[in-house]
């Protein structure tokens, strides 16, 4: 058996296990910088996630814990406030310390007075976090509309 391998290392023209080790070195190697280039993209191209879960609020005795989704139904309650609006969906969003919800929402508006109503509804949802929930560190409410339906035609 090792003279059939001799053979096939001349025949080859090249030492068998020595091409087995530099393969070996070679995946090695290439697999190595795979990871440093995975860590190294993963370190400056990451996006940074806004998304919060909840926010706490301090109390004299404690903090209080609101979830993203007791935040989402107080603004679905303002859904009824503002004529023609539904709301699709909230999102709390995190910058450093301070906080934003977004509303994704379409408006059905017989008028056509659209800063109106988004700026009355930015208005109530702050004051409510404010009142209702003691919430003060949201500092911004984005709306988003995805359709706008209005009878007004230009």
């Amino acid at each position: 058996m090792q003279n059939y391998i001799h053979n096939f290392q001349n025949y080859l023209g090249y030492d068998l296990p020595g091409f087995r080790d530099g393969v070996i070195v070679a995946l090695s190697g290439l697999l190595a910088f795979i990871i440093i280039l995975k860590i190294l993209g993963f370190i400056f191209f990451r996006r940074n996630s806004r998304k919060a879960y909840g926010l706490y609020v301090e109390s004299e005795r404690g903090q209080l814990y609101i979830s993203r989704q007791a935040i989402a139904d107080l603004v679905k309650s303002k859904e009824i406030e503002v004529p023609g609006l539904t709301v699709y969906s909230t999102h709390l969003l995190r910058k450093r310390k301070t906080y934003s919800v977004k509303i994704v929402a379409e408006l059905n508006d017989k008028d056509g007075i659209f800063p109106e109503l988004v700026m009355s509804l930015q208005k109530k949802v702050l004051n409510s976090l404010n009142e209702n929930l003691g919430v003060d560190s949201i500092n911004k409410v984005d709306i988003e509309l995805k359709r706008v339906n209005s009878p007004v035609t230009v």
